[in-house]
């Protein structure tokens, strides 16, 4: 069977359509495999990685076992002993090199559970020597990650209740990180304890203080980690690559190696498993042929050279398996050089002291250039890769001199936040303001400026909220070179967020799927993201808008809780959002949002037919607990702007902007509401589904006055009126055939899979000429459930709407099964309706 794979960059803040666990990675309970036949593993080339060793997940003698190979070369060998049919798995070096964490996990694990698997926390020499028990149990965060080291002597973990400790391996003890388990977890954090990863695909911040993590929402992709310094964090964009760096603390963002990158050979270019040495000089991965299994496919593990500053990779990978078994999560370390590894901007003074010898050392600097004295100094003028070297007798002692060109600093974005309150600048680089003139033209005042812990980012405080468009000027900003480089004078133009209008009081937020969806949390004193997990038939259109189809779309618990307690503590409340229903039949219900639980429910907002109606609970119980007032009709196949307000007596609704219902039936307060969770497109339980596109949710505690709901309503539909519109067909339509539909152990992680069919078009009823014979990928799987494709009806279809599958950014990363022979020529197309 040949299953294809075709992915390409997106951002979707869903949970369910992120992470990248290995849900059946692992043999079950039945006696051992043969040994798989071998093939040679010749060592790799001399290319200067230096000293060091590699370490990996194996299946080559039928259980997974880490496997050791040192950087020079040699014969791989296996590290961790055999322990009957335990697994071993998540190996991670200690930045000294000297020790091997990793997971022992029991024989019935035959897949992971979203929230990982646990098992015992070893470590072990890199000769094999010493495997020793750390910990009773322990977890990995929903694939083969389970440790961070804090240092040669504290390693941070995820204990079996699923929150995050630090272990003092001198002592034994650990200590609390993460103060309770969250919905968005188990996380790991990084060495500085100040940014968190799960499995879901995010990177969060983390507040030391209070002990908890700052949700953000998931990123594409899987496997996400940090460099061991905490700068950076790396992940698996989508099913096969490219692998991409993250700057924690500015945001920006880039590709470290593409899927089917040349620098790879031509049948090993789906990527996964990426980890950087501690020093961020190498960079451990497997790639396959096209095979996405991640526990049976023939993956390769490569080791590439990178630069510490920017993780741009500097050479070409170097293959270090040769095995038809699966070669999988690498680990690498490399041994530091006495001189040091270091990197300026031209020109760039470098100085050494290696003692010793007083002033026998000879120095060479790699560019021509020679002295002879106790110490060394040199002043590299032009950009370069150099190699020093100090002698003296029989020492040989060796460093690395890395030097980019001059550069002033170059802004990559501007935002602002904290409800227009701050000002927001990421440089490339970290700068120096203490000769800086910032001044807004306006004449808005900025109270005071400060920078974050790297120095790539400016944040401006402003003493008033910014609440329209204004012009920033920088005056002095340099970077931090020996010779520093001065930004020219520059006018930034400055945005308040499009929308919502206002800020003021407001407990929920979503605007779409791609969107970072940012509220201000007070308690946290850090901005949350809210996660969408969806259900069922639920999915993203092409706008990144909600698309329940059948299914619904879950808020997290915490994020839900929020708007009933906010809301019950005011006795007000604004719902704002834009709908776009699809036509419904008369008689028809279907619910939009709701706010509730078994037999409990705080509010409603539904589609009888054509019309809206909202219900909000004002007893405890009986038939009138939650009385519902009829609101206005929905144009259906148009995006309608909705706010929806209540004070005690008196709720409104509006129309893009206008005010089109008033009702003073309802009295009364919400004393009787409890915390329950948001959902959309369903009721709880997934009853009475509603069909169409939702966007632009806010939720507030107060009453949004009639000039913020028009404002709001205005940006929404223009923003909306902005985009550009996309081919669309309608047609009748036969199918002839379709690709497999893969099984769950096939894409795993994912849950979700598209599949390419064969269409014969009968008769297009709108859009435009099409070919006799079409391709279109349609939904095959969907919350881990296959849909079931009868390719052996040849009656026409209903009518069915198609997209050009290349205007649908939202599927990006999810898995696509093509394995139609043979291949239909012209463009591939998307089925809209799953």
């Amino acid at each position: 069977m040949r299953v294809g794979h075709h992915h390409i960059l997106t951002l979707i803040a869903l949970t369910a359509l992120t992470g990248c666990a290995d849900t059946a990675g692992y043999p079950s309970s039945e006696p051992a495999e043969p040994e798989l036949e071998t093939t040679a593993e010749s060592a790799p080339r001399e290319i200067g990685l230096g000293d060091g060793y590699l370490v990996w997940e194996s299946n080559r003698t039928g259980r997974w076992r880490l496997w050791v190979r040192d950087l020079a070369g040699g014969d791989p060998r296996q590290l961790t002993p055999d322990e009957g049919r335990r697994l071993h798995c998540c190996p991670h070096i200690s930045p000294d090199g000297q020790r091997i964490a990793y997971l022992s996990l029991p024989p019935d694990q035959t897949g992971y559970p979203k929230g990982g698997a646990v098992g015992t926390m070893m470590w072990i020499r890199p000769d094999g020597s010493d495997p020793e028990l750390l910990l009773a149990e322990a977890r990995n965060y929903y694939e083969n990650r389970a440790a961070v080291w804090r240092s040669p002597t504290e390693l941070i973990y995820i204990q079996a209740d699923s929150r995050t400790a630090l272990l003092d391996l001198d002592t034994r003890r650990s200590s609390l990180l993460t103060r309770q388990a969250d919905d968005n977890g188990p996380w790991l954090i990084d060495s500085t304890q100040t940014w968190a990863a799960s499995g879901r695909g995010a990177f969060a911040p983390f507040d030391r203080r209070r002990r908890q993590v700052a949700s953000r929402s998931p990123r594409p992709g899987c496997q996400p980690y940090f460099t061991y310094d905490g700068r950076r964090g790396f992940w698996v964009v989508a099913p096969g690559g490219p692998i991409a760096w993250l700057h924690l603390e500015s945001g920006a963002s880039g590709t470290i190696l593409r899927k089917s990158d040349p620098r790879l050979p031509g049948d090993l270019g789906y990527l996964y498993f990426p980890m950087f040495s501690s020093d961020s000089r190498l960079l451990a991965f497997a790639a396959s042929d096209e095979d996405h299994p991640h526990f049976d496919a023939d993956y390769e593990v490569f080791v590439a050279e990178t630069d510490p500053d920017t993780l741009e990779m500097t050479g070409t990978p170097v293959r270090f398996t040769h095995h038809p078994a699966t070669d999988r999560f690498p680990d690498v370390f490399l041994s530091p050089l006495p001189l040091g590894r270091h990197h300026g901007e031209a020109p760039w003074r470098w100085t050494a002291d290696p003692g010793g010898s007083g002033d026998s050392w000879q120095w060479s600097y790699g560019d021509g250039a020679s002295t002879t004295g106790p110490t060394g100094e040199h002043l590299y003028r032009k950009p370069g890769r150099y190699e020093v070297v100090a002698r003296s007798g029989g020492q040989n002692l060796r460093g690395q001199i890395s030097v980019s060109a001059p550069e002033p600093p170059e802004v990559l974005s501007i935002s602002v936040r904290r409800h227009g309150r701050e000002i927001v600048i990421v440089f490339d680089e970290a700068i120096d303001v203490s000769a800086m003139i910032a001044r807004l033209q306006s004449g808005s005042t900025l109270s005071r400026h400060s920078l974050d812990r790297e120095g790539h980012r400016l944040i401006l405080h402003l003493a008033d909220s910014l609440r329209s468009a204004d012009h920033l000027e920088l005056i002095g900003v340099t970077d931090r070179a020996q010779r520093p480089n001065t930004l020219p004078d520059t006018i930034l133009n400055i945005e308040p967020a499009l929308w919502p209008a206002s800020h003021e009081r407001i407990e929920f937020l979503w605007e779409s799927g791609e969107a970072a969806n940012l509220l201000f949390d007070p308690t946290l004193d850090a901005e949350t993201a809210v996660t969408l997990t969806p259900r069922g038939k639920a999915h993203l259109g092409s706008t990144f808008a909600m698309r329940p189809g059948g299914g619904w779309f879950e808020v997290p618990e915490d994020s839900s809780t929020r708007v009933s307690d906010a809301i019950k503590k005011t006795y007000e409340v604004s719902v704002e959002l834009v709908v776009r229903p699809d036509p419904v039949p008369a008689g028809r219900r279907g619910v939009i949002l709701t706010s509730a639980r078994r037999g409990h429910r705080n509010f409603i907002l539904e589609q009888r037919g054509p019309r809206l109606h909202f219900g909000l609970r004002m007893k405890n119980r009986g038939e009138d607990a939650v009385p519902s007032v009829r609101l206005m009709d929905l144009p259906p196949g148009e995006s309608s702007h909705i706010v929806i307000t209540y004070s005690t007596g008196t709720l409104k609704a509006f129309l893009n902007g206008e005010l089109v219902a008033t009702d003073d039936s309802i009295t009364g307060g919400f004393f009787h509401w409890r915390p329950a969770p948001l959902f959309f497109g369903s009721d709880w339980g997934g009853r009475h589904t509603w069909h169409g596109e939702l966007e632009g949710v806010a939720i507030f505690s107060r009453v949004l006055d009639p000039e913020e709901i028009q404002e709001s309503s205005r940006r929404s539909l223009t923003r909306i009126a902005a985009r550009p519109a996309i081919p669309q067909w309608t047609v009748r339509a036969v199918l002839e055939s379709c690709s497999e539909t893969p099984t769950l152990q096939q894409i795993d992680p994912y849950r979700e899979a598209l599949s390419v069919c064969r269409y014969r078009i009968e008769e297009v009823l709108d859009g435009g000429d099409l070919d006799r014979t079409i391709r279109a990928a349609r939904w095959s799987i969907m919350d881990g459930k296959p849909l079931g494709i009868d390719s052996s009806d040849s009656t026409p279809n209903d009518p069915m709407v198609l997209t050009l599958f290349r205007d649908n950014p939202q599927l990006a990363s999810i898995y696509l099964s093509d394995t139609l022979e043979p291949p239909v020529e012209g463009p591939l197309f998307y089925l809209q309706s799953p």
